[in-house]
């Protein structure tokens, strides 16, 4: 079946090999924690869940940030992102045929800094963050 193998090399490197599956939310969440553990709990980057059909794309020029959450679930998704050290967020949601509109991110735990969408985000929709707000 499939599976996980964590290590530490001999020069203190953290390895992970993970053996591709299926995917779904448990592996979801199992790949973001085996991310947390391989950068001892400091992602530099964003980490979403909230769905297994969530999919992020994170585009970085300089110091602008671009994250892009596609929707490919069929029903509407609730979006919850993992960034540290940002103090607000805001969106742009682009829905099909629709116009770009205005979108809140809540903060959702103060300590570690867990962002979360006021409502779901439709199904085959881009969630845009955009600039220096990630």
């Amino acid at each position: 079946g499939p599976g996980i193998t964590l290590y530490i090399n001999e020069k203190g490197g953290r390895v992970a090999i993970i053996v591709p599956s299926c995917f779904n939310f448990h592996r979801q969440v199992i790949v973001q924690n085996v991310i947390r553990y391989l950068y001892k709990n400091r992602v530099p980057f964003p980490i979403v869940s909230g769905s297994a059909y969530l999919l992020p794309m994170l585009f970085r020029k300089g110091e602008e940030d671009i994250l892009v959450v596609f929707n490919g679930n069929t029903d509407p998704a609730f979006v919850n992102i993992e960034y540290h050290n940002k103090q607000s967020i805001d969106a742009v949601l682009l829905k099909p045929l629709d116009i770009p509109c205005s979108y809140k991110l809540l903060k959702r735990n103060e300590k570690n800094n867990y962002w979360e969408t006021g409502t779901a985000v439709p199904y085959m929709s881009f969630l845009v963050i955009k600039n220096n707000t990630i």
